[in-house]
């Protein structure tokens, strides 16, 4: 950002912050995995890799 021009700083700011706001609404985090299911894949590849 602090090679953009200063008249144009806000303008690309507002498009970085509606990008990302666009891209997490995209995403369904109702899906990730919590953290002890991830944890039981690792251990079924380990069981399953001897």
């Amino acid at each position: 950002m602090r090679q953009t021009d200063t008249q144009n700083r806000e303008d690309l700011e507002q498009e970085l912050i509606l990008m990302v706001l666009a891209t997490i609404k995209e995403k369904d985090f109702q899906q990730l995995p919590s953290f002890f299911e991830l944890m039981e894949k690792k251990n079924n590849r380990k069981n399953y890799i001897k």
